[in-house]
């Protein structure tokens, strides 16, 4: 049953190309750094609000200006961050439809295989979700470090404000990186001609090192989360390897919700 639910399914390579890439990620990044921008210059936190927002579980708060301010941009910054990387996704979704003739199969997406890809998702969360714990658990002992995620900074001050964190670490966050990680950056190396091998049997497999490069990437893109990225360098070949397998995003995006939300689960508890 296991080798069936992750079997290899071939696929045409995507019609994307380098150049498509490159202006994804800028726009990604030109945007994100614009709103940041604006954040800051529209409410600069030179100091916190006179006034508390209307959340109920600030009504315990008696001193406004004890919270920190950090915490205080980390919350705007990550409601303002989970709307623009959808906005990112589906720009980048109609860029390449319209321009390189892409597909929702290209796209990574074919509802007659949901039933199937949630299974697959659910799965590998089961089987790799203690290894995944451990690793983190290892590193940041051994490199003396906590992992530290902005969202561990905002609960610990706005505990009102969950839902919004859990929106963004589980439905954002899996939505937009497995769309830009996995579907377009890891879509595009496996179309090279270097990403493919042929086997005995006359196939052509798709090599193991997009998957390790993307992977290493996207441990990059959260360097400043403590010790996290060793875990999530591991988590990444997981999910890339689910999508290599099926060249489908919703296998991944079920394990990566399936990681996030059980973390943000235990944040609370330990709350």
């Amino acid at each position: 049953m296991a080798i069936t639910l992750f079997e290899y399914e071939p696929s045409r390579p995507v019609p994307w190309r380098g150049v498509d890439v490159l202006l994804i990620a800028l726009f990604s990044f030109v945007l994100q750094n614009f709103v940041v921008w604006l954040l800051v210059t529209i409410d600069p936190v030179t100091a916190p609000p006179a006034h508390p927002p209307a959340a109920p579980a600030l009504a315990h708060v008696s001193h406004w200006g004890e919270l920190s301010k950090s915490s205080y941009l980390n919350m705007k910054a990550m409601a303002a961050m989970a709307i623009v990387n959808l906005l990112v996704v589906a720009t980048a979704v109609a860029y390449l439809k319209g321009i390189r003739g892409a597909t929702w199969a290209d796209l990574g997406w074919r509802a007659d295989k949901a039933p199937q890809d949630i299974l697959r998702g659910v799965s590998m969360f089961a089987l790799i979700m203690i290894p995944i714990y451990t690793i983190n658990a290892l590193a940041s002992l051994i490199l003396g470090s906590e992992t530290h995620h902005p969202i561990v900074d905002v609960l610990s001050k706005y505990p009102g404000f969950f839902w919004l964190c859990f929106f963004s670490a589980v439905v954002a966050a899996p939505l937009s990186e497995e769309f830009l990680f996995r579907g377009v950056f890891q879509g595009w190396l496996e179309s090279l001609p270097t990403a493919r091998t042929i086997s005995a049997q006359g196939h052509s497999r798709p090599l193991f090192w997009p998957v390790t490069m993307t992977s290493f990437l996207f441990a990059l893109m959260h360097f400043n989360h403590g010790a996290a990225p060793v875990a999530l360098f591991f988590f990444s070949l997981a999910l890339g390897w689910l999508y290599q397998q099926t060249h489908r995003l919703l296998p991944s995006i079920v394990l990566h919700m399936s990681l996030n939300g059980t973390t943000m689960l235990m944040l609370l508890l330990a709350m």
